[in-house]
């Protein structure tokens, strides 16, 4: 039996005012839903430390910084959950309930996977549905427990990014339903721009690609070479684009040129830099 409605999955790496406002924002919105709230820490331990201090209801487990699907697998054994919620750390629902998200899937039996509406820091709207490669989506994911069993946890050889996407497309191929559920709002949090998770990011997309289409893997990468070319190139012509686009256009464009995985991840992962075609690992869950 499920001992939980939601088990709710938040990968961090450092703990600070982000972190709790996402976790605030989370309980604040659970309605009456009975709860398991987890933070995977991949960092040095600030963002455990942190939980401990300011939460009674979050607990937190400490994990290697081997890519979000590893750390969300890693908090997934630990659980035992009808639901499972993965919430990226720099958001916070502004509208909406849990609540009503959940009971909108216990009406929808086919549905595998909801996301949600997406906003930016500065309230516009954001792109949270995707048309490529299927329909996809990301930010925070509500997930039936069974649909997971069925189609098989996060490919740990994602790093981040592309996990989420690769999710989807297996669930769809299991003739699970995912859906956009624009009732619940999620914003989000100012954040600085890092350039290594532009690589990451680029570095995904081959990945997926080499995985799931790999006759156009490699046009496809030529593709994405072209497209961060022209946007490094925008970005030093137009003023108001600071250093730190440039610097993630330029190690976006690095990673597709050479094929290699990101240092900071091909350092524990030295077999993940060439093509994705094997079966993702498949933990089980716990009873």
């Amino acid at each position: 039996m499920d001992s939980h409605d939601l088990c709710i999955v938040v990968v961090a790496e450092r703990g600070d005012a982000r972190l709790g406002s996402t976790l605030c924002s989370l309980l604040a919105r659970a309605g009456w839903l009975d709860l398991d709230v987890v933070v995977a820490d991949t960092g040095d331990g600030g963002a455990s430390s942190y939980v401990e201090d300011n939460f009674i209801d979050v607990r937190a487990i400490r994990c290697a910084d081997r890519g979000v699907g590893y750390a969300s697998n890693r908090a997934l054994e630990t659980s035992s959950a009808r639901y499972l919620l993965f919430v990226d750390p720099a958001l916070e629902i502004c509208e909406g309930s849990l609540s009503s998200l959940v009971a909108h899937l216990d009406r929808r039996p086919d549905v595998g996977l909801a996301g949600v509406r997406r906003l930016r820091s500065d309230g516009s709207l954001a792109r949270a549905l995707r048309r490529y490669p299927l329909d996809w989506t990301s930010g925070l994911i509500l997930v039936r427990k069974t649909a997971l069993k069925d189609s098989g946890w996060f490919d740990e050889r994602f790093f981040a990014f592309a996990e989420k996407a690769d999710l989807c497309m297996r669930l769809q191929r299991r003739r699970w339903q995912v859906i956009h559920v624009p009732s619940v709002t999620v914003r989000s949090l100012p954040r600085r721009h890092e350039s290594r998770l532009e690589a990451h990011a680029a570095h995904a997309r081959i990945q997926f690609a080499r995985k799931h289409f790999p006759r156009l893997a490699s046009d496809y990468r030529w593709a994405l070479a072209l497209r961060y070319a022209l946007r490094l190139g925008l970005y030093s012509l137009l003023p108001r684009y600071g250093n730190g686009h440039r610097r993630g256009a330029r190690a976006a464009l690095a990673a597709v040129l050479t094929g290699r995985a990101p240092a900071s991840f091909a350092a524990d992962q030295p077999g993940l830099a060439g093509a994705s075609n094997r079966p993702a690992a498949t933990p089980t869950l716990r009873k």
